[in-house]
Order: structure tokens, then sequence, then C-alpha cells
């Protein structure tokens, strides 16, 4: 896979492609989906879930580790072990990267009360698209 630009990233976000949704397509390929099924999927997870809450970038972190590392029947008890190690992974390099796990923190404003400010300002563009490659970089590293 090619890495992406936040330039690219930062296109797919002006073309109404968000976060998650970016996350998840980049390892759509590799993990077997369709990349229209998870575009679908992932898109209520964008701007923490459109509160500021969880940062979409590691929503969309989420569902990729769940994909690979989930499971999806009764009893098994050591593959969601490894998937919540994975996820703890995950969060620990992200908030090295990032500080916080939260879509607010990272953006310094409220998205429901600042929106406004924060489209005035640029926020989005200058600090979205670091957080959705450093979730692709991580990401990365774990699926090695």
């Amino acid at each position: 896979m090619s890495k992406l630009t936040n330039e690219e990233i930062w296109q797919q976000f002006c073309e109404g492609i968000d976060c998650a949704q970016v996350v998840v397509r980049y390892f759509a390929d590799d993990l077997g989906v369709d990349e229209e099924f998870i575009t679908k999927v992932s898109s209520p997870f964008t701007g923490g879930m459109y509160k500021g809450s969880t940062c979409g970038a590691v929503t969309g972190a989420y569902i990729v580790l769940g994909i690979k590392y989930g499971h999806s029947k009764p009893n098994q008890g050591e593959k969601k072990a490894e998937l919540v190690k994975k996820m703890y992974e995950f969060d620990t390099k992200f908030q090295e990267k990032q500080n916080t796990l939260i879509c607010e923190e990272i953006l310094g404003r409220n998205l429901t009360t600042d929106m406004e400010k924060i489209q005035e300002e640029n926020t989005m563009q200058k600090k979205c698209p670091q957080a959705v490659n450093g979730a692709i970089d991580i990401l990365e590293e774990i699926l090695r």
C-alpha cells in the first residue's frame, strides 16, 4: 500500500469521506472486505460519532482491528483477549502521538458549539489528517 499524504486525506474529507472511513478504506483490500460496505459501516464514527467523543481515526482503527482479530462465535475468549490487547496497544501508541483519544481534545474545540470557529481556523485541515495518518501508521505496525 502506498502511504497517504495529509493532502490526499484532506481531499477525501472534502469529498465527504471522513476520518474513520479513510482509515478503514485504506485497509479494505488487505482485509478482504468490500470498500463500499466498510465505508458505510464506518460512517457514523466520524468526528467522535458526531459528538466530539472518541476520535474517528481511533474508531476506524478499532473496526480494522475487529475485522482482523475479532471474535464472532461464543466462547472465543482467547480471540477476544487478543483483540483487547491489540486495542490497548493501539491506544497507547495513538496517545503518544496525539496525547488523547478524544476528537474534541485533538481539535481543541467543541464540535457542537464551535463548528464555525473550527471551519474559520481550518482546524480540521490542520489536525485531522495527521491523526488519520498516525492511526494508519500504528495499524500497519500492529498488523505486521
